[in-house]
């Protein structure tokens, strides 16, 4: 802390004499030492009391001048760097803000995707559902039809039962060729078991063997 540099001007300090003269002049009566020699001593050591508190009031206040300079530039310099960092903040606070809106409008778009992707899933799903089943109905009337043909080839290879089989392979998913064949065949049997002679052997054992061929390449499709 400081104290204020008081100096008294010189209408103050040439009263002060005044008093001081008059005081000591009526204090003079029946003293060796003359009132102007006791003045003249009493001013002399206030002219160095007063040069030596001038002095020190002077250092004091180039003191509390260069104090004051001081704090006056730092806090200048500490106004400017607060200044230029609410700028920089301020930049920043709009680029997080345009950072945001951008962000909102991406979430936007991937809500709207999701919504999209979860309705072609439904979608998918449903459709994989039909065709999982279209699938096991398929598979089961191929399996349905290696069974048949591996009895057909069997009985027509052993010549026993072989239409009552080939009736059975001709009620299945077979292609309209193939069908035809049997169909020929079947009748070329019934037509022969109504004829009293006695069949072709070689004729009968010619065409059973192409309808046993034509099994076996159905059943390899099938496989």
């Amino acid at each position: 802390k400081y104290r204020v540099c008081r100096t008294p001007n010189a209408m103050q300090f040439l009263t002060m004499l005044v008093r001081c003269s008059v005081v000591l002049l009526a204090s003079a009566v029946g003293v060796d030492v003359t009132p102007t020699q006791k003045v003249v001593t009493m001013l002399e050591g206030m002219v160095v009391k007063g040069t030596a508190d001038m002095k020190e009031e002077q250092v004091l206040y180039a003191s509390v001048k260069q104090f004051c300079d001081e704090t006056i530039t730092g806090k200048g310099r500490e106004i400017e760097e607060a200044e230029a960092t609410i700028e920089e903040m301020s930049a920043s606070i709009e680029k997080a803000t345009a950072s945001l809106a951008q962000a909102h409008d991406k979430q936007l778009l991937h809500d709207t995707d999701a919504s999209h992707w979860k309705g072609d899933l439904k979608a998918a799903t449903a459709v994989r559902a039909i065709e999982r089943g279209d699938y096991e109905k398929t598979h089961q009337d191929y399996s349905e039809s290696v069974d048949a043909l591996r009895r057909a080839i069997e009985v027509l290879s052993s010549e026993r039962a072989a239409s009552k089989a080939l009736v059975q392979v001709q009620r299945l998913k077979l292609p309209a060729e193939a069908k035809k064949e049997l169909s020929a065949f079947l009748q070329h049997r019934i037509g022969t078991r109504d004829e009293p002679a006695v069949p072709d052997i070689e004729a009968y054992t010619g065409s059973s063997h192409s309808i046993v061929q034509l099994l076996k390449n159905l059943l390899t499709k099938f496989s």
